[in-house]
């Protein structure tokens, strides 16, 4: 006769086993994808260092700036300079629209009547 502890020993070795498995196909699972996404990772810590980098850079550059105030009121002159000049190009364009026949004031200026 055989025992009825048997089948359940068996069966306990076997989820035991599966559940065995199942956990290392897990974690070779992550692993796999941890080992695979390196690069990306890599690739972002680049681009975090770069990004550090800017910034530093340009707070240097602002700072250099603020100390020298001839270098900051020549930055600022130069910038509401173009923001205008564009504005001003802008309102010139609408104001006076070139005719499609040319100047009204040409034909005026050079007379062809018979003198």
């Amino acid at each position: 006769m055989i025992s009825p502890k048997v089948p359940v020993c068996q069966t306990l070795k076997e989820k035991i086993k599966s559940a065995m498995e199942w956990s290392s196909w897990r974690v070779s699972k992550r692993f796999r994808d941890v080992v695979l996404d390196r690069p990306k990772v890599i690739e972002l810590e680049d681009a975090e260092d770069q990004g550090k980098k800017a910034m530093e850079l340009t707070k240097g550059r602002i700072a250099e700036w603020i100390s020298n105030p001839d270098l900051l009121r020549r930055l600022v002159l130069r910038n509401i300079f173009l923001l205008l000049g564009s504005q001003v190009d802008q309102v010139l364009s609408h104001l006076y629209e070139e005719p499609e026949e040319g100047l009204p004031y040409e034909n005026e200026a050079n007379p062809t009547n018979g003198t």
